[in-house]
């Protein structure tokens, strides 16, 4: 079972302090919400987590995962921070799906998810009867076998957005990093793909940290939240502890009703509208 853990991580650009002194744990089988205002660091967090940011201060430690991926890193007891590793076996622990990436070229949709073996591999293997059967296996999974042979450049949002998670699953990682991956998604898109990816990801036993503005979406399929302001967490936990009335009121001064619905075993929210704890009186 991996670990992944943040250890008093702080970032700055310049004289400004985006992340500070952030420190959280989290294990395999869990998708995990970050949610925060703009501007509250989060996709930073993620950004130092897969260590295209180095930190100022603290670092990102891995444990507990398959150490045959191993190549630079002595084999020894971990926890192993995720800047030791090189690029290859970074790859193979961690994926990352970013918030804007789009199809520049027209690349089958086979030939796209099939890049994401070059990052576990450092190479495809054209003619590999289990390769392929490995990737169309992952992508009856993922519910886009139906349009394999299609360039990439003709899908929908929806389903462009679900090649890039299946790309990144095809490298075999043991935590997926997910920026906005419902952003810009009609509203039946968002349910397909969060469907189909906590699915997927309870079934491979993989930890997600997904970062969103949607908290509905947080509140219905993620096992753990945090929220962060200003470059901090200010609530950490079981999400049905987390997205309560009254940190949704303190941290985005929005009035929330939140009840447990035991049809899609999740919490609901219902905004009910700007608070005024605030206002001048």
């Amino acid at each position: 079972m991996v670990n992944l853990k943040v250890n008093g991580v702080s970032f700055s650009i310049g004289s400004a302090d985006i992340l500070k002194d952030v420190e959280f744990s989290v294990d395999s089988g869990e998708i995990i919400a970050i949610l925060g205002q703009n501007g509250s660091g989060k996709t930073t967090l993620l950004n130092c987590i897969n260590s295209e940011y180095r930190s100022k201060k603290g670092s990102v430690t891995v444990d507990h995962f398959s150490k045959d991926i191993l190549d630079n890193v002595a084999k020894k007891d971990g926890p192993f921070d995720i800047l030791d590793f090189s690029y290859l076996e970074r790859s193979r622990i961690l994926a990352t799906v970013e918030q804007n990436s789009v199809a520049s070229f027209p690349f089958t949709v086979l030939e796209t998810v099939r890049m994401g073996r070059y990052s576990n591999k450092g190479e495809v293997e054209e003619n590999s009867v289990e390769e392929l059967r490995e990737i169309y296996s992952l992508m009856k999974e993922t519910e886009i076998l139906g349009f394999a042979e299609g360039p990439v450049n003709e899908l929908s949002g929806g389903e462009w957005r679900r090649v890039m998670i299946t790309q990144s699953l095809a490298q075999n990682p043991e935590i997926l990093l997910l920026d906005e991956p419902t952003l810009h998604l009609d509203i039946n898109h968002q349910f397909e793909l969060m469907d189909i990816l906590k699915r997927t990801i309870k079934q491979r036993n993989i930890l997600v940290i997904m970062v969103t503005h949607d908290i509905s979406l947080a509140a219905r399929y993620c096992d753990r939240t945090i929220i962060m302001e200003n470059g901090e967490i200010v609530a950490l936990g079981n999400t049905k502890d987390v997205i309560t009335s009254d940190n949704l009121e303190k941290v985005f001064q929005m009035n929330a009703r939140i009840s447990y619905n035991e049809e899609i075993d999740g919490l609901e929210v219902f905004f009910v509208g700007k608070s005024n704890r605030d206002a001048i009186t």
